[in-house]
């Protein structure tokens, strides 16, 4: 049996693309929609940004030109049955305005499947045009010692053509003892 608790949200910047601009240029989300977060970004300007965390695998693995976040799942290897632990999963804003804004949990036959929801701020302020990194944190407990799947589901989207999405997941493997 699984138990979770509110998650919190923490922004940080992970590369930047230029000064301020505002978010109406294709970057920015409508204000009123909350996406599915990013987990893949594919670049047209970069050759070789691909940087994948060894712990994780991909549905889709991120090739060439594809930024991903340094930590898309983090979360310890092993886990004591009974004690709660944090998942943090981490996903790309196509600018600062952009913020965690929660996420989904599922939990089923040792997987548990986070589906993390992004937004922007709208139109109506200046936005750094650069890539921010979002973590959604959730806690559990597991109650059944062995080997659990942790998956997250997001998108995979192309910088020049924000409409261009493709759904990616990422799964890290932990042990409850």
């Amino acid at each position: 049996m699984m138990q979770s608790t509110m998650a919190r949200a923490q922004l940080t910047v992970v590369a930047g693309f230029g000064l301020l601009a505002g978010c109406s240029e294709g970057t920015g989300p409508n204000p009123h929609s909350r996406d599915v977060g990013i987990l893949q970004l594919q670049s047209t300007i970069a050759e070789s940004v691909a940087n994948p965390d060894s712990t994780v695998d991909w549905d889709v693995p991120p090739d060439d030109g594809t930024y991903t976040p340094t930590r898309p799942i983090e979360v310890p290897d092993t886990v004591a049955v009974g004690q709660p632990f944090t998942i943090a999963v981490r996903t790309l804003g196509m600018d600062a305005c952009w913020q965690a804004d929660g996420q989904d949990s599922v939990v089923n036959d040792r997987i548990i499947e986070i589906t993390p929801y992004d937004r922007g701020a709208g139109t109506d302020r200046a936005c750094g045009e650069m890539v921010v990194t979002l973590t959604h944190e959730q806690t559990f407990t597991v109650q059944t010692a062995g080997e659990w799947t942790i998956r997250a589901r997001g998108r995979r989207v192309r910088a020049d053509d924000p409409d261009a999405v493709t759904p990616v997941a990422a799964e890290r493997v932990i042990i409850a003892r």
